[in-house]
């Protein structure tokens, strides 16, 4: 599923794709082909939020009975 700011910015990248394109308008396939190489947020940023989980079981302290690992 792709956030609204990642279809905004695919439909963005299929209308520039369409212009350099011979000045043409953005069609559908433009805009599939546009999502297919968006990653997405959730993606892009997993490393990151691996590495803050990481720093955080170290310095950090389960709260309430439900924790687990």
């Amino acid at each position: 599923m792709s956030t609204s700011a990642e279809i905004r910015s695919a439909l963005e990248s299929a209308r520039i794709s369409a212009h350099a394109d011979g000045r043409r308008n953005a069609n559908v396939t433009d805009v599939l082909q546009a999502l297919q190489e968006t990653t997405p947020a959730s993606q892009g940023v997993a490393e990151q939020v691996g590495a803050m989980r990481k720093i955080a079981k170290k310095i950090g302290r389960p709260v309430g009975s439900g924790y687990t690992d």
